[in-house]
């Protein structure tokens, strides 16, 4: 909790290039736990940036990583950048960061992070929305509904996996 408190005190524009690059190094961080396919923590540094900031700090470190990507500086999953080979794929998912972060911001008020339950369903929620928009919105323009639908599946156990780890995490920080 000490280093939570000290990481507060630094100004705003620290914290904001901190989570930038706690960001782009998530994206590089594959996890393969036995699931179906591996994931990196990406959506999980979104639920933090979403859960610590405000509106508008979110929303300028999400905007940052997608021009970053945008403009040829590598840092999408596997130090990758935003091109014409993955744009219907890495574009649908950063779109869904951005709209994702925007809603959830608006919407971080009506959860009570002082229950597990609650932290859960707003983690699930980021998950699940960015997930959705990644997917139908972008992939069915590329490969199909079929695809769309295995992407959907394939994705989900890392969403939960997320989604909890990320629960216990601020659930165990506030009780103490």
């Amino acid at each position: 909790m000490k280093l939570i408190d000290e990481i507060l005190k630094l100004p705003l524009s620290v914290r904001l290039l901190f989570s930038l690059l706690i960001l782009i190094i998530s994206a590089q961080l594959k996890l393969d736990i036995g699931l179906i396919v591996p994931f990196t923590l990406q959506t999980f540094v979104i639920c933090l940036i979403i859960y610590w900031f405000n509106f508008w700090p979110s929303i300028l470190i999400i905007s940052s990583y997608i021009v970053l990507a945008t403009i040829g500086v590598p840092v999408l999953s596997g130090w990758n950048t935003l091109n014409e080979n993955n744009l219907f794929s890495s574009g649908g998912f950063l779109l869904g960061f951005l709209l994702t972060t925007a809603l959830m911001g608006l919407l971080k008020s009506s959860f009570n992070f002082k229950k597990f339950f609650s932290i859960l369903l707003f983690a699930f929620f980021i998950h699940l929305v960015i997930l959705l928009i990644g997917t139908f919105a972008f992939y069915s323009f590329d490969n199909g509904l079929n695809t769309v639908f295995k992407t959907f599946v394939y994705l989900i156990p890392g969403v939960l996996f997320k989604s909890f780890l990320f629960s216990f995490l601020i659930y165990s920080f506030r009780k103490t």
